[in-house]
């Protein structure tokens, strides 16, 4: 199923285009994630709309993920993501943050905004060298609750590979 690199084990991936055969175990991943789930309509939506991208996750020829995104000029914006809950915590999401990072072109932003009680989503992202830059109050229609905005820029400074070194020569 995975492959060792180092101490840790990585689960190999296959990220392909969504169909309408895959709507099933979308919506099944969604309604075990999150508190109000989108349903079947909305996610056949995506798949009819040209300006989503709405990508699947195999493993072992079995969809345990799905990510659903927008190129625009300026950035790619995560619409909703998630990973099927026994294969959390094993790389694959940031397999996913990956692909999509590597699908940034010519733009170098990665945006995500998503609920300020999602916790976990929260710190995944900050895992993955995003950074928190706004607070949306209201943000969901019928409710107070808030969203926070994350984003990934490939040169920001606060990544590793981008850290100007403070060594003198």
């Amino acid at each position: 199923m995975g492959t060792k690199t180092g101490d840790r084990d990585t689960v190999r991936i296959d990220i392909r285009t969504a169909c309408s055969g895959d709507l099933e175990p979308i919506v099944a991943i969604e309604k075990y994630s999150f508190a109000e789930p989108w349903s079947k309509k909305d996610f056949a939506t995506c798949l009819r709309r040209l300006n989503i991208r709405s990508k699947v996750v195999i493993v072992d020829e079995q969809l345990i993920g799905y990510v659903l995104y927008i190129n625009h000029v300026t950035h790619v914006e995560i619409v909703n993501f998630a990973i099927h809950w026994e294969f959390r915590r094993q790389g694959i999401g940031t397999q996913v943050i990956d692909y999509l990072i590597a699908k940034l072109g010519t733009c170098n932003l990665l945006q995500f905004i998503l609920s300020e009680y999602n916790l976990p989503a929260q710190l995944f992202l900050k895992s993955c060298e995003f950074r928190c830059i706004a607070v949306h109050e209201s943000h969901y229609p019928d409710s107070d609750e808030a969203a926070y905005e994350f984003l990934y820029d490939t040169e920001a400074l606060w990544l590793p590979a981008n850290r100007i070194s403070e060594e003198i020569e």
